[in-house]
């Protein structure tokens, strides 16, 4: 049998059998493969392409997927840098042809909504499966109910912008996920608000967390009661992380705002470490100097997921969330499973994340000041976050990536042995 998935992460191809994506997602699909065997033997993914730009300035962060080998084969939905024009004109319907062509051939169609509305591809891929009858699984990732209203508080939105959005672009979706909960065989969502809004008892929609990590990689009793010593003591400084891209959205430059705010606060006795790479790295950088804080904040390359890159998260005693708009990180899972409680602004996943794990603390959103006033207190009081930590570890073992697949393949598995 064949799974086919149409979304929106990217890909790059690398020869003629190969191709890159973000590494987290490789090892998720190889995982999620190896559980459906023997029901499906090959696996299809439709990916946006990569800008060879984009590919050299993250490609230390990717991983690798050999298709031949492992049986998983990409195609491209459309290049990143394309064109309105040109995908419209040139592309889009060549584009729906391939689309419902794989749809045809497949057993299971794996998509979602689409957000781009000037690009929507995802969502056709679930109506020609519902309309051949194939077994459909829509996954949601990110409540975007209130971008709109974000943007424009931000300033980042035009008033134009700010209208369409709420009044044309936000009820398209709602009525993209009216059809996913009504038609689609699966409906997953990653906050639970959306499950409750959208699903409203419905047995096929179900919530779904998605973290990355496995049993082996939570932190060891020893590493988590050598993190609670160090939090312990007084003369040893509060160690701050942020790791993911470095892109406007994510709101880094808040984080670093922020620690400048702490320190004028008294909190002298802080580091705050950056890892990853993307379009905003000289920005932050230009920001960090601005004020005055080369001594405190530390840029490191992003590191490409696994066993050595979550043995290095577990040094660090506090992770900065500040998302501008909606989001839904993985990251936020990798760090509680690596001991780390989150400081972060309360966006309805965060809230929701708050209220889960009792490791994420929130803060109004996008208040700087108030996330500094936090950043000061642990500062003085580390030994507060020493319970979180515990917390997290606790519900990290509740939670791995195994755990959650194992939900979703059976899910899969009961839409193919249910009666016809």
């Amino acid at each position: 049998m064949i799974y086919s998935f149409v979304i929106s992460a990217r890909a790059y191809r690398i020869s003629e059998n190969s191709f890159a994506m973000e590494s987290a997602f490789c090892e998720h699909i190889r995982t999620l493969k190896a559980m459906l065997a023997p029901r499906f033997s090959h696996f299809i993914i439709f990916a946006v392409g990569m800008t060879s730009a984009e590919y050299e300035k993250i490609k230390s962060s990717l991983g690798i997927i050999n298709e031949e080998q492992e049986q998983i084969s990409m195609m491209i939905l459309y290049d990143a840098d394309i064109s309105s024009s040109k995908f419209w004109l040139s592309r889009f319907i060549p584009l729906l042809n391939e689309v419902y062509q794989v749809v045809r051939k497949s057993d299971l169609i794996h998509s979602h909504y689409a957000h781009n509305l000037t690009r929507p591809i995802e969502f056709s891929s679930l109506i020609f499966g519902v309309l051949t009858g194939k077994k459909t699984i829509s996954v949601t990732d990110i409540d975007l109910r209130r971008d709109a209203e974000m943007n424009f508080y931000l300033k980042k939105w035009s008033l134009k912008s700010y209208l369409i959005c709420k009044y044309i672009y936000d009820p398209i979706r709602v009525l993209q996920h009216w059809f996913i909960v009504r038609f689609c065989s699966l409906a997953l969502f990653k906050e639970q608000k959306l499950c409750d809004d959208y699903g409203r008892g419905r047995t096929n929609v179900k919530l779904m967390l998605d973290p990355n990590f496995s049993q082996e990689y939570i932190i060891s009793n020893q590493a988590m009661e050598s993190k609670i010593h160090a939090l312990s003591d007084p003369e040893q400084p509060l160690e701050l992380l942020y790791f993911g891209r470095l892109v406007y959205y994510k709101g880094v430059d808040r984080c670093i705002q922020a620690l400048a705010q702490a320190r004028n606060m008294g909190a002298n006795n802080v580091h705050f470490s950056i890892i990853g790479s993307g379009e905003e790295a000289d920005n932050l950088r230009t920001l960090v100097k601005e004020l005055n804080l080369e001594d405190y904040v530390t840029f490191h390359p992003p590191i490409p997921y696994g066993e050595t890159f979550l043995e290095k998260l577990r040094y660090f005693h506090l992770m900065l969330a500040t998302p501008l708009s909606g989001d839904t990180p993985r990251s936020t899972w990798d760090a509680i499973a690596s001991g780390i409680p989150v400081l972060a602004f309360d966006t309805p996943f965060y809230k929701s994340m708050s209220v889960y794990t009792g490791a994420v603390d929130v803060v109004p959103w996008p208040s700087v000041e108030h996330l500094a006033k936090r950043i000061e207190y642990y500062s003085r009081n580390k030994a507060e976050l020493v319970p979180m930590v515990r917390k997290a570890v606790a519900v990290s073992h509740e939670n791995t990536q195994e755990i959650w697949l194992q939900k979703r393949v059976d899910w899969t598995n009961e839409l193919f042995e249910s009666v016809q």
